[in-house]
């Protein structure tokens, strides 16, 4: 209970920088929740997301269909170069990125 009220905080600081954005700016800005709000979903709390111009993933699914934050160890061992100095760079997991 104390999770789901910490992102609830959380969700109103968002809303309040939302409104001043939207006050101040004459362009569209985009806004994209990446919570692991499902939670909130199966508690019965459910969050507005078109109302205010929000993307996010269907199901409040952290992982889904508008936005994917991939961390090194979920996507695997792929190749890239890692600088060590202004001149040098390592190569990892066997070469060039593709």
């Amino acid at each position: 209970m104390v999770i789901v009220k910490i992102k609830f905080i959380y969700f109103y600081i968002f809303l309040i920088l939302f409104v001043i954005t939207k006050l101040i700016s004459n362009h569209k800005t985009l806004f994209y929740w990446n919570v692991y709000s499902s939670m909130c979903l199966k508690q019965n709390k459910s969050i507005s997301f078109e109302k205010f111009e929000i993307i996010g993933n269907k199901n409040g699914n952290f992982s889904g269909d508008k936005i994917v934050i991939m961390y090194e160890k979920d996507i695997g061992l792929y190749p890239f170069l890692n600088k060590t100095n202004d001149t040098h760079y390592d190569f990892v997991n066997g070469g060039l990125p593709q």
